[in-house]
């Protein structure tokens, strides 16, 4: 054999490891199909809380919740002008257009005091206070 034939027949066997390989990567797995990789699942809210930000302050101002309670934040924009609803801590930071409407979920498994605020508005007092206590003990 000559080393042209060696050569083309390393090749062609290269090739042949590289589409195995290939179809091998993209192909079903040997137990099942690949398919959307299953997302955690959210607890239930146990609460819905609406929270209108209307020009220059939120309505409420002050939201006090449970330990480990999972809440639904309805946050609506019932101001003239755009606004954030900001927590800093719990990394949400959440732009509405006005009359926007949107909705956040959290879980607080942390008792402690928050401040959310409204990132453009902050400078004259579009804040609140929202605090995390524990539970009534129940009889």
């Amino acid at each position: 054999m000559s080393m042209s034939r060696i050569t083309i027949i390393v090749g062609i066997v290269a090739v042949i490891i590289i589409v195995i390989l290939a179809v091998y990567l993209v192909s079903p797995g040997l137990y099942g199909t690949y398919g959307t990789p299953q997302q955690p699942v959210s607890p239930t809210p146990t609460r819905e809380i609406e929270v209108k930000l209307r020009d220059n302050y939120f309505e409420p101002q002050t939201i006090t919740i449970s330990l480990n309670e999972t809440v639904r934040f309805v946050l609506k924009n019932e101001g003239r002008v755009g606004h954030t609803f900001t927590i800093d801590e719990l990394g949400i930071n959440v732009r509405l257009a006005p009359g926007e409407t949107k909705t956040v979920e959290i879980t607080f498994n942390k008792t402690g005091s928050y401040t959310f605020y409204c990132i453009p508005h902050k400078a004259i007092d579009m804040i609140g206070n929202l605090t995390i206590v524990m539970p009534a003990p129940k009889y």
